[in-house]
C-alpha cells in the first residue's frame, strides 16, 4: 500500500502498469481487500495474473485438474503453475524492463541482505523499500488512512495463500505464520536454521521471542522432568508427539492428533496422548537410550509398554498423512 500510494502522488498510475497475481487460493478477504484498494486509486491500472488456462473464482477447476492436494504433494509444482509462470507471463505481456517490489530487510529470512537493484532474468528489480521496517509501514498506512487487509486486525501480519498462513502469537517475526507445504515435516536442521533467524530478528527489533502455543485438550505434556513416569514407565499404549511451536506441518497436524486422541480414548479409556514441546525441552538420555530419534517436527510415536526385555516397543512416523488420519 506505501507503494500504490506513492505511486498516485507522484500522478505516475497513467504511466506504470500493477501487477497482482491471483493463485486462485487467496483469503475472501484479500479479495475484498483489492476491490477496496481499485476503489481508493481509481487511476490505477491494475493488470490481474492467474495460472494458466484459469479464469477469476475458478479454484475448483484448478483443484480438479491439478489435485486438491497439489500444494503438498509437490509444492514446487503448486508454486510454478500458481505464482512463477503467473508473474513470468505478467513481465512478459506488459514488456516490462524494470519492476517494482514491496519486499524489506526486515522481513527476515533470505531478505535480510535484500539489494536495492537486483538483476533478475534480464530485468532490473527495485525494492525501493528494503530499509523499512514493519513498524515504518504500519506509521504510513495509519497516518495515510490506507485501507489494509482485515486479516491483519486478526493476527496476520503477512498474508498468503489459504493453505499456507496462519496467525502468529504477538511479538513473533512477521512471516513465521508463512509456511511451504511441499513436505509433511520440517527438517531440523532447515527448521532450527530458521528459528535463529527468528531469534536474531527479535533481537534486532527489541521485542521478546515468543513461542506459540498449540491447543491440544487431552494431550499430556511431556517434558525432561517427568519423562520416565509418563513415557518409559507407562503402563498402556500411548501416542507420543514430538513437536516444534514454529512449525506449520505441527500446527496442521495438531487438530488432526487430537481428534485422533480423542477417538483412540473414546475406544480404549487409558489410551496415552502425550506431545513434549522439542524447541523448549530436549529428550533426556533415558529417551534417547529408549530409542527416541527425531530428524524432522513432527516426529510421532506410538509407544507400547516394556517386554520382558525392558525395552518399549516404538513405533515411529514422521510427519502427518493419511495414514494417522486413518
Amino acid at each position: 500500500m506505501v507503494l500504490l500510494d506513492r505511486t498516485a502522488s507522484l500522478g505516475l498510475f497513467g504511466k506504470m502498469p500493477v501487477a497482482m497475481i491471483d493463485t486462485l487460493h487467496l483469503f475472501p478477504e484479500t479479495y475484498a481487500f483489492v476491490q477496496n484498494v481499485t476503489r481508493r486509486f481509481p487511476d490505477m491500472q491494475l493488470q490481474v495474473y492467474r495460472p494458466h488456462g484459469f479464469s477469476a473464482g475458478q479454484k475448483r477447476e484448478f483443484d480438479e485438474k491439478y489435485g486438491a492436494d497439489l500444494w503438498t504433494s509437490d509444492y514446487s509444482r503448486y508454486a510454478y503453475l500458481s505464482k512463477v509462470e503467473p508473474t513470468a507471463h505478467a513481465l512478459d505481456d506488459l514488456k516490462a524492463q524494470a519492476w517494482i517490489t514491496g519486499r524489506r530487510r526486515s522481513q527476515g529470512g533470505e531478505r535480510k541482505e535484500l539489494p536495492v537493484v537486483e538483476w533478475d532474468n534480464g530485468r532490473l528489480k527495485v525494492n525501493p523499500l528494503v530499509n523499512w521496517t514493519y513498524e515504518q509501514v504500519w506509521d504510513y498506512i495509519k497516518s495515510h488512512h490506507l485501507p489494509y487487509n482485515p486479516l491483519h486486525d486478526r493476527g496476520f501480519p503477512s498474508i498468503g495463500d489459504t493453505m499456507t498462513t496462519r496467525p502468529v502469537a504477538e511479538g513473533q517475526p512477521e512471516r513465521a505464520g508463512r509456511f511451504d507445504g511441499n513436505r509433511t515435516e520440517c527438517g531440523m536442521h532447515t527448521h532450527n536454521k530458521m528459528l535463529e533467524d527468528l531469534r536474531e530478528e527479535a533481537r534486532e527489533h527489541g521485542v521478546p521471542f515468543v513461542i506459540p502455543t498449540l491447543k491440544c485438550d487431552i494431550c499430556q505434556e511431556v517434558n525432561p522432568g517427568n519423562f520416565w513416569e509418563q513415557v518409559i514407565d507407562t503402563k498402556h499404549d500411548m501416542l507420543l508427539m514430538f513437536y516444534s511451536p514454529f512449525c506449520g506441518h505441527c500446527h496442521r497436524m495438531a487438530p488432526v492428533y487430537e481428534e485422533v486422541g480423542k477417538r483412540l480414548r473414546a475406544k480404549v479409556p487409558e489410551f496415552g496422548v502425550a506431545r513434549m514441546d522439542i524447541i523448549s525441552h530436549s529428550i533426556p538420555l533415558v529417551g534417547a537410550d529408549a530409542g527416541f530419534q527425531l530428524d524432522a517436527y513432527p516426529t510421532l510415536y506410538l509407544v507400547r509398554p516394556a517386554t520382558v526385555s525392558g525395552k518399549l516397543q516404538l513405533e515411529r512416523y514422521s510427519g502427518w498423512n493419511n495414514e494417522l488420519d486413518a
